[in-house]
């Protein structure tokens, strides 16, 4: 029984994200087996990856001390990863913390609705048409799971709404693509490798850094892209 719970406080020790609480946990899981676009995983980030998300958050903040930053989340979830970015926000910077399902917005309405620089938006990423640009966006969106039209209306919109240099920062889960490969035939994977073929176009076109996060279940990689000024 002590081992157990040595164990397990060991465990939420290492990965701060399983410290939400059973309804955030249960929400996550139930969007997970209910979208097939939706949640790549039945459990949110870790803090450790929120860390290396916010890295080029960051260094703006670095080279614009006082200039207010715009960024954006995609797929903010129950927003284990939005409480890392908005504790590193100044209260100059703004952040548009975007997800579409109602019982996660639910969530993050009562977190977030007293944080005078932290907006939710419940609605598609596609549908999300802002006036400004952003400096940063950071995207939770299991690109792979979107069909093939999808995935590629996504990622011309990200480039819509990123400002000249401004930084893209997502997440893909270590070894997803080979399982999701080793499990596909015919059509199927006819259309998982148009997949990583564009996705691999977009990574060559403007990718700039990358980095495996070993503290999250399972492990993640975390790709950031600069977007060349116009």
């Amino acid at each position: 029984m002590k081992k157990s719970l040595i164990c397990s406080l060991m465990i939420l020790t290492y990965f701060p994200a399983l410290q939400a609480t059973l309804g955030e946990r249960l929400t996550f899981a139930k969007e997970f087996f209910k979208a097939s676009d939706g949640a790549g995983t039945m459990i949110e980030c870790s803090h450790a990856v929120g860390q290396e998300l916010i890295k080029y958050l960051m260094q703006l903040q670095r080279d614009n001390p006082e200039r207010s930053l715009r960024v954006l989340q995609l797929g903010a979830g129950t927003g284990s990863i939005t409480e890392v970015i908005a504790q590193q926000l100044r209260t100059i910077d703004h952040l548009d913390a975007v997800e579409k399902s109602d019982s996660m917005c639910a969530i993050l309405h009562q977190k977030f609705d007293d944080k005078p620089n932290v907006s939710i938006r419940c609605l598609s990423i596609i549908d999300w048409c802002p006036q400004e640009t952003y400096d940063l966006i950071i995207s939770m969106l299991p690109f792979t799971l979107f069909d093939v039209d999808m995935m590629s209306k996504v990622i011309e919109h990200l480039k819509k709404l990123i400002k000249p240099n401004g930084y893209i920062s997502y997440v893909a889960y270590l070894g997803g693509s080979k399982l999701k490969k080793l499990f596909s035939w015919g059509n199927k994977k006819q259309e998982h490798e148009k997949k990583m073929s564009i996705l691999k176009n977009f990574r060559h076109s403007y990718k700039i850094d990358k980095t495996i996060v070993w503290k999250n279940v399972p492990p993640i990689r975390v790709y950031h892209l600069q977007f060349s000024k116009a």
